[in-house]
């Protein structure tokens, strides 16, 4: 009985991974409204193993972004978690210690292979900082347009966004900033 536990996931994962991208293309074609129910459902529960692997590769903060996504959140409200995880890219760390009041938000940019942890969570984001505090506010999301990091079309995600069964919203990871 364990091992049904442990394997179907994979099973799932692994099956479901072949279909990605005809849903990718119909969504694309026909609109998310094309998917049909069990569609729907598959891929709402493969966002849990999306979230399983940003954790397995090291990215606990996207692992719970993702999860985040299946939750009913308030699309208006920014949710504020206190965390300097950002810190430990050098490149964030650069421009924390470089800002200066008039450069107003530096976008954070793409995500970044050589800085993974970082970028996946809060690229696409926008820092600002005063003399004892920096924010990073991103958008959490799925992009039909997005690029396949991971060769995984987001295109199947944010259908589930447009049909309501994801739910987008906005996060500030706010963080000490030491002069």
């Amino acid at each position: 009985m364990k091992k049904i536990i442990f394997i179907t996931p994979f099973l799932f994962v692994l099956l479901f991974s072949f279909r990605i991208d005809y849903l990718g293309k119909l969504i694309r074609a026909e609109g998310a409204e094309a998917l049909s129910y069990p569609d729907r459902v598959a891929i709402y529960l493969y966002n849990i193993p999306m979230a399983v692997g940003g954790l397995l590769i090291g990215c606990p903060e996207v692992a719970l972004e993702t999860l985040a996504l299946m939750l009913p959140m308030d699309r208006n409200k920014t949710y504020v978690v206190d965390s300097d995880f950002a810190l430990s890219s050098p490149r964030i760390k650069r421009i924390v210690d470089n800002y200066q009041p008039a450069m107003g938000r530096v976008p954070i940019g793409k995500v970044r292979y050589d800085d993974l942890r970082v970028t996946l969570a809060v690229g696409g984001g926008g820092l600002t900082c005063s003399k004892t505090e920096c924010r990073i506010k991103v958008h959490v999301a799925y992009s039909e347009n997005a690029a396949k990091v991971f060769w995984i079309d987001e295109a199947i995600f944010s259908g589930l966004q447009d049909l309501g069964w994801l739910n987008p919203y906005w996060l500030e990871y706010r963080f000490d900033r030491t002069l």
